[in-house]
C-alpha cells in the first residue's frame, strides 16, 4: 500500500489512529477520531513532536520477517491527551526506529485506563527526579569531588602521606555519581567497571 493510500486510509477509519516519523519528530498522518479521543486540533498535531504525547513502555515484542532490513516491533504505550485526564491505553507499531503507526484502543475497562494512567506517571516521576538530580544533586556531589581532587592536589603538593586516603575517596565518589546517573537515565544495565 503507497503511503497516500495508507494516509487516505487512515484517514477514513472509524478507529483511532495516527502515524509518527520519529526520525523527523512529527505526525504524518491522522483521523478525526484520534484527534477527538486525545483532544488536540489539527494545527496541534502538526507542531507537537511524537515523543511529547506518546509513553512507550518497556513492553516491545519484535514483530516476525523474513527480511531483517524491515525489523518492526510491536509496543504497548499509552497517548497523553490535552484534558490531563487518564492517559489513552494504545500500541504501536515502529518499524526499524523510523515510522510507528499508532492504534489507540477504542474502548477499555477502568483498570487498563488505571494501568496506563499509572505508567504514565511513572514515567513522568522518573523524568522529574531525574531533572532534580541533574538540576540539585549532581552540582552538590561534581562540588564535593572537586574539593576532594583540590584537596589531594595540596596534599600531593606537600608530600602527605593522607592522599591514598583522599585519592581514594575522589575516586568512590566519582563512581557514585556515574553509577546514580546511569540509573537515573536508564542505563543501569551498563555497570562500571571498579577503579
Amino acid at each position: 500500500m503507497e503511503h497516500q493510500q495508507f494516509s487516505n486510509w487512515i484517514k477514513n477509519s472509524s478507529w483511532p489512529r495516527a502515524i509518527a516519523d520519529f526520525n523527523h519528530q512529527r505526525f504524518i498522518a491522522w483521523n478525526t477520531t484520534f484527534l477527538e479521543r486525545a483532544g488536540y486540533s489539527e494545527d496541534r498535531i502538526k507542531a507537537i513532536k511524537p515523543e511529547e504525547i506518546i509513553v512507550l513502555s518497556d513492553s516491545r515484542f519484535p514483530l516476525p520477517s523474513d527480511n531483517s532490513h524491515l525489523f518492526a516491533e510491536f509496543i504497548a504505550c499509552a497517548v497523553k491527551t490535552t484534558s490531563g485526564s487518564a492517559a489513552l491505553p494504545a500500541h504501536i507499531v515502529k518499524s526499524a526506529g523510523r515510522f510507528g503507526y499508532l492504534m489507540v484502543h477504542d474502548a477499555e475497562s477502568d483498570s487498563v485506563e488505571f494501568e496506563q494512567g499509572l505508567f504514565v506517571g511513572q514515567q513522568e516521576e522518573r523524568a522529574r527526579i531525574v531533572k532534580l538530580f541533574h538540576d540539585e544533586v549532581s552540582s552538590t556531589m561534581m562540588a564535593a569531588l572537586f574539593a576532594l581532587e583540590s584537596a589531594k592536589n595540596n596534599l600531593e603538593a606537600q608530600n602527605l602521606p593522607a592522599i591514598q586516603a583522599l585519592e581514594r575517596a575522589s575516586e568512590l565518589l566519582s563512581e557514585a555519581v556515574e553509577k546514580t546517573a546511569d540509573v537515573l537515565e536508564g542505563r543501569k544495565d551498563e555497570p562500571h567497571k571498579h577503579r
